[in-house]
């Protein structure tokens, strides 16, 4: 019977030691989601940044000495002469 009991004192150590390392673990992983997300997100907004700067800047035309705007990364539409 003193066997028994001691594997059960013995048992319910190792759970609650697995239960702190789970929490600990737990813990960890949130924290590191949270610093993942904050990188990410700033990470976002210095490219959205960088983009809303490039498309303030003025281009030349190939066509013409006017300057052209971008349109997001790709020029939405062709210019077609009217010659």
């Amino acid at each position: 019977m003193a066997a028994l009991i001691l594997e059960a004192r013995a048992a319910r150590e190792e759970a609650e030691r697995v239960r702190e390392i789970s929490l600990e673990l737990r813990v960890a992983a949130r924290r590191a989601n949270r610093v993942a997300h904050a990188r990410t997100e700033k990470a976002v907004a210095a490219a959205e940044a960088q983009r809303r700067k490039r498309r303030a800047m003025t281009v030349p035309s190939p066509w013409s000495a006017l300057p052209w705007l971008r349109q997001e990364d790709e020029v939405d539409r062709t210019l077609v002469s009217l010659d």
